[in-house]
């Protein structure tokens, strides 16, 4: 197949002239159109994959963060007897509004930080008659937060093909934690 078609013509001045023509032009026209769909398709899927990921591993490092200022500030103020002995629930609350006041500002919602998504416990496992945990000098305070991601943080389809039950239920329920030591 030949891809130059070598023409002889005559100018207007009447002096011979070359033209190079390519042939099949018009076959391969729409071809790069279709290669340049396609590549700008897949460059598009592999950026919103991109972001995606960069938005879930933000809101991880937020999540972690939280937990560990839960952590730092409940085994702080479990030796202040109004904090944590007097009042437990008020304890806890104090711990939550503080990890509250630390997500204001960062990509996680501070309105869903609730009782209901925090846990606070002993490493030692000790509690009183009501089930509050007790803290003891030497002993680790654990803070755990459970955190949905598919309110805000995810926008590729949870039932995306190849995800398997258990993948998507990690992915949109997160669950993280801290341990802090009490010091006397």
């Amino acid at each position: 197949m030949r891809i130059f078609t070598l023409l002889s013509q005559k100018s207007p001045r009447g002096l011979p002239q070359t033209i190079f023509r390519r042939s099949g032009v018009r076959r391969r026209s729409g071809q790069a159109m279709i290669e340049t769909g396609v590549v700008i398709f897949v460059l598009i899927l592999l950026s919103m994959g991109l972001l995606q990921y960069g938005i879930l591993y933000n809101a991880k490092l937020a999540l972690n963060n939280l937990a560990r200022e839960g952590a730092r500030y409940a085994a702080v103020h479990t030796r202040n007897p109004i904090d944590s002995a007097s009042n437990p629930t008020g304890f806890k609350a104090l711990v939550v509004q503080r990890m509250k006041d630390k997500a204001t500002g960062t990509s996680i919602d501070p309105s869903v930080i609730n009782n209901s998504t925090i846990s606070i416990s002993s490493l030692s496992g000790k509690t009183d008659s009501s089930g509050q945990p007790i803290f003891d000098v030497g002993d680790s305070v654990r803070v755990q937060i459970t955190y949905n991601l598919r309110d805000n943080k995810i926008f590729v389809p949870v039932t995306f093909p190849g995800m398997t039950a258990a993948f998507r239920n990690n992915l949109v329920n997160y669950k993280t934690g801290a341990l802090q030591n009490i010091e006397g």
